[in-house]
């Protein structure tokens, strides 16, 4: 018989009726899953005439632990996270962020980046924006 006590810990008990008790062997089984990210919107090579842009991304996790949601770009010269959401609602959700890019005309590079509490981040592909402002 195998039960879950709580995530990640794992019992199992053996009785053999020859055997007068049983024994307990417990052990962690570490989750070594990466978070998955769907990208919603902005599409790749998404065109804009406007800067507040809108960033929709579908997070899940196996175990429903996810620890924080990031948006990375390098529309401040740098390609670096520019808005991350730590909210405790972030499992197997919608994440939308909306940044102003108001560096205005110009091509942009952004993805997303998604962690769990067990430390597996996972990244989005890097995309590319155009605000044509």
């Amino acid at each position: 018989m195998i039960i879950f006590l709580a995530t990640f810990l794992l019992s199992y008990f053996y009785i053999d009726a020859s055997i007068t008790g049983f024994s307990i062997f417990e052990f962690n089984v570490a989750d070594t899953i990466r978070p998955n990210i769907t990208v919603n919107a902005p599409g790749n090579n998404s065109n804009f005439s406007y800067t507040n842009i809108t960033f929709n991304l579908t997070i899940g996790d196996d175990n429903a632990n996810i620890t924080n949601v990031s948006i990375l770009g390098n529309w401040t010269g740098s390609f670096i996270i520019n808005s991350t959401n730590s909210s405790l609602a972030l499992a197997n959700n919608i994440t939308v962020f909306v940044i102003n890019l108001s560096q205005g005309r110009g091509f942009y590079l952004w993805s997303a980046k998604a962690c769990d509490n067990s430390s597996n981040c996972n990244f989005s592909i890097n995309m590319t924006i155009f605000i044509n402002r």
